[in-house]
Parts: C-alpha cells; structure tokens; sequence
C-alpha cells in the first residue's frame, strides 16, 4: 500500500527489476483516500481478502499529514493484537518518499554516492 504514485512507480520498477511475482503494488489513494489512516483501511481491508498476504508495508509520508500518527498507532494495534494479528508494517519517509529518492539516486554537491 502507499499513498502516491511516485512511491507507486517506484515499488513497481523494483518489482519488475527484481522479478518479485507475487508483490503486489496498491496505491490507496485510488480506493480509500491518500492520508496515512487511509493506507491503513485500505491495507485492512487487503488482509480481508481470500488468501491473504504475507506481509503487507503501508507507505507513506510523515509530510504534514494529520494522520500520520493515528495510522502508526492502528498499525501497530493491529499487528499486535493477540487474536488474529495482521501482517502490516509501516514504512515511512520523513519528510517525503521524493526526498528519500533524490537523496539515494542523485548526484548531490558532486558525490556519486551519498549512501
């Protein structure tokens, strides 16, 4: 799950780079809303499914989003509940998923690797 297409486009190329067949990649922002809580519902209901996940990682900013903490604390909730446990784990980027990109791929004040 995550909440805009640049992470979108970006978990796709991994997943096709890296032959991972049975990733799935969501972006929430298509079917419950792009704020951190709805990654979570929309990552809820993902477990809800016949057949079920392994894992499942709700990415999403720490930007200005009002949310953000709510989502963490449900994330955390449902994966530690005793009874029936969900396999989600949050992925986040502080500030963005952009900056994050930018700082791993590009030259920046003329290093090659900043990493």
């Amino acid at each position: 799950m995550c909440e805009g297409e640049t992470e979108q486009e970006y978990f796709e190329a991994a997943r096709i780079e890296y032959a991972l067949t049975t990733a799935e990649i969501v972006l929430a922002e298509n079917t419950k809303g792009a704020a951190p809580i709805s990654v979570v519902a929309c990552a809820e209901e993902k477990c809800a499914e016949r057949g079920g996940y392994d894992q499942i990682y709700c990415v999403f900013d720490r930007d200005g989003h009002e949310s953000f903490d709510r989502a963490r604390a449900r994330i955390a909730t449902l994966a530690g509940r005793k009874n029936k446990p969900l396999p989600i784990r949050d992925a986040i980027s502080i500030p963005c998923f952009e900056f994050w990109v930018l700082l791993r791929f590009a030259q920046v004040a003329g290093q090659e690797d900043i990493t």
